[in-house]
């Protein structure tokens, strides 16, 4: 087998940016979950939402790698 043929059939590792974006969406929701359960307040909820958002827009605006 010639050596490119070895490499397109191994799977490419992700870095961790994809797997470490979709930790923090799944984290979110459950804190937003978390949060309506414990206060029963849809407007603390809807903060919570809104800082959770601007949390992860700026984690993935900061560790987006330009080529």
């Amino acid at each position: 087998m010639a050596r490119n043929e070895r490499n397109r059939r191994r799977p490419q590792r992700d870095s961790g940016g994809h797997r470490t974006v979709l930790w923090l969406v799944n984290g979110v929701l459950a804190g937003v979950g978390g949060v309506f359960v414990s206060t029963a307040s849809t407007v603390v909820t809807a903060i919570a939402a809104a800082a959770a958002v601007v949390i992860v827009v700026t984690v993935i605006v900061v560790t987006r790698r330009l080529p």
